[in-house]
């Protein structure tokens, strides 16, 4: 009979314009949904062309497979691939109803029509069909069929096989089904969209009705259990939804993988592979959800972003680009076509100076100066708020502390801007920074992402660890195809790290441009304020030794949002440090060796006495701490009354303006 069934296709081939080659089978292609993970194995997204989780016969309930062999094909382990008997029972069926209602087809048959065929309802292709039917069977066992078959079949509401079938309609895996789920769910297979529970759950239970009796007739299950399966509650899963965590994460991921491999979209449409990424899905919803509410009042035109690292691995754990990802997928933590750094810029500039010989107590005075420019143009510097000149001295700790515009212009004159330039680019910049006078102010566009990068290498005590988001590829058949790992190297002298670690501290603190929160984040930590020119770009970054981040808020369209970044940015940074930091132990900055700590005179610089009114503690290079003690002050009275009384009146302006409006 096998072999008369040959001649005759051998035959129809010739007849029919069939294309099917006489030799070798041809490679199934079987689209695999691929999965990206959180560090803890938690599925952030999946990314296919159909969606399709593949899984061995192992790991799928009995009850389904002898639901479907006892509906689809119960004499699938006895035929040969073609069932003659089905097909010829099926076609008197059809002639007599003068229209299909009943198909012959045996699961190999279908299995090859999924794999290699389309769906048009020719001659040719069921000749094509036939034979290749015949192909499969001599190549791949009864047991490999049947498993390509139930990884293969169409279930409804854009799910490919048994594996997301159970979980898209149970919740559940394919190992866990029940008879009375498995029954339904072999009832979909003819007509999926119709007999869907979602959606006609009358409809699905007479499927299951018919699948049950099925299996009854052909003594796979006793009456008794049939019943027991029809009274069961099918108890569907509503939450259906693909999982569409960090949508921006997941938009670099691919990103990466396309631009990396020459097929990467293919790759991860088609290809199954499992993505393990750096991302804690825990810390993202903290970004979020500190991204909205800290926005919440404001017009959805307001964008902004943040993004976290940890310093000592590089690993990216959180990653928000905008407010809606639905309405713009431009991801602004990796955009540096416009942001400005503005002050957040700072520290790379005094990070170059405490590595060129100044210290935290080398005195500066903020007073009116302007600077002749390469363009023949002048430039004279201003501080932010009510006061744009103090007209007195401050220390370097307390110039970056009080975000003071002046100082920095003073103080980048006398580094030089290059050398700036080559600190921040050691530090992690990869923008393009002009090495102008203005750098000081952070007039260079840099990305939030560039700029927490360079913070991280500061909070890692001067040592840059190249930023990680995919840990490791697995591709479908368990090769390891990337597996990453973090690349350290020295950027800048730890201690110069730890001393510039030591002024970001004061910002927070009692006086310093992020003072207000430390009433939302309580425990050692460093950052910066940072706002544009005409309050367009506000920002934060700041860091524990475990953690970075840095937020980032302004429109699109370049426009004034009306306030500082220690004001709008600042919160938005404390409420997502306060939660990510909730498991971690609270603990300072290591000092490294070779540090000294002294307290100086805020007014000379000098050793502080008790006479000294305005005293704070800074940290020196041992060697280069100060050693002249302080006369300015004597007891009761000052060097110069008159100008400690107009001093007073000035700082007294500054306190309460950085109080109210977190200046810069």
């Amino acid at each position: 009979m096998k072999r008369l069934l040959i001649l005759l296709l051998i035959l129809m081939m010739t007849t029919t314009g069939c294309t099917i080659p006489l030799t070798d089978l041809p490679k199934p292609e079987i689209p695999v949904t691929s999965t990206i993970y959180d560090k803890n194995q938690n599925e952030i997204s999946s990314l296919f062309e159909e969606y399709r989780l593949e899984v061995p016969i192992e790991e799928v309930s009995p009850y389904f497979l002898k639901a479907l062999l006892a509906s689809e094909d119960h004499r699938f382990f006895e035929h040969r691939g073609v069932n003659l008997q089905a097909i010829a029972r099926a076609t008197i069926r059809n002639i007599r109803a003068r229209r299909t209602v009943e198909g012959g087809s045996t699961i190999t048959q279908q299995t090859a029509k999924n794999l290699f065929l389309s769906p048009d309802r020719t001659m040719s292709r069921k000749i094509n069909e036939l034979f290749l039917t015949l192909k499969l069977e001599r190549t791949y066992t009864k047991k490999e069929i049947l498993e390509m078959y139930i990884n293969l079949a169409f279930f409804g509401h854009g799910g490919y096989g048994i594996e997301v079938a159970a979980q898209t309609y149970f919740g559940k895996s394919a190992n866990e089904l029940t008879l009375a789920e498995s029954a339904g769910l072999v009832g979909l297979l003819p007509g999926p969209a119709f007999y869907s529970p979602f959606t006609n759950m009358d409809a699905f239970k007479e499927r299951q009705a018919v699948v049950l009796n099925r299996m009854v007739t052909l003594e796979v299950i006793t009456p008794e259990e049939a019943e027991d399966a029809k009274e069961e509650e099918i108890v569907l899963n509503h939450n259906r939804e693909r999982v569409r965590e960090a949508p921006y994460f997941v938009q670099e991921i691919i990103s990466y993988i396309t631009d990396k491999y020459d097929n990467g979209h293919e790759m991860l449409y088609r290809g199954g592979l499992q993505i393990h990424t750096s991302l804690d899905l825990e810390m993202q919803k903290y970004a979020e959800q500190a991204l909205q509410q800290g926005l919440a009042e404001f017009e959805p035109e307001l964008e902004g972003a943040l993004v976290a690292i940890e310093p000592k691995t590089g690993l990216v754990r959180a990653m928000v680009g905008g407010r809606d990802y639905s309405r713009s997928q431009r991801n602004r933590v990796m955009d540096s076509d416009r942001p400005q750094p503005a002050s957040a810029f700072k520290p790379f500039l005094y990070a170059a100076a405490i590595g060129n010989g100044f210290t935290s107590a080398d005195i500066i005075k903020d007073e009116p100066i302007s600077f002749e420019l390469a363009s023949g143009q002048t430039w004279e510097p201003k501080n932010y708020g009510a006061i744009d000149y103090y007209n007195r001295n401050f220390t370097l700790k307390e110039a970056l502390m009080k975000s003071n515009n002046v100082v920095a212009a003073r103080l980048i004159d006398k580094v030089g801007p290059e050398t700036v330039v080559r600190y921040a680019n050691n530090l992690g910049i990869k923008s393009t920074l002009s090495p102008v006078l203005s750098l000081s102010l952070g007039t260079s566009e840099v990305s939030p992402y560039e700029l927490t990068v360079g913070f991280s290498t500061l909070a890692n005590q001067g040592v840059k660890v190249e930023p990680i988001m995919v840990t490791k590829i697995i591709d479908r058949n368990g090769i390891v195809l990337e597996e990453n790992s973090t690349y350290r190297e020295i950027a800048i002298d730890k201690r110069v790290a730890y001393i510039v670690t030591d002024m970001l501290k004061s910002v927070l603190e009692p006086g310093g441009t992020g003072a207000n929160l430390r009433n939302i984040f309580n425990r050692p930590a460093a950052g910066k304020t940072g706002t544009s020119q005409d309050y367009r770009d506000a920002w934060f970054v700041g860091y524990t030794p475990d953690l970075v981040a840095g937020v980032y808020v302004g429109y699109d369209d370049p426009k004034s949002i009306g306030r500082p970044g220690g004001a709008l940015a600042g919160p938005i940074w404390a409420n997502f440090m306060e939660n990510s930091h909730k498991n971690i132990e609270v603990r300072d900055f290591e000092v490294p060796s070779g540090i000294i700590e002294k307290t100086i005179s805020m007014e000379s610089g000098k050793l502080a006495t008790d006479y000294c009114p305005e005293r704070i503690n800074a940290t020196f290079i041992q060697g280069t701490e100060p050693t002249e003690i302080c006369d300015l002050h004597k007891r009761g009275q000052s060097s110069a009354p008159e100008e400690d009384s107009q001093r007073d009146s000035e700082r007294g302006n500054q306190n309460f303006f950085d109080w109210f409006f977190n200046w810069n």
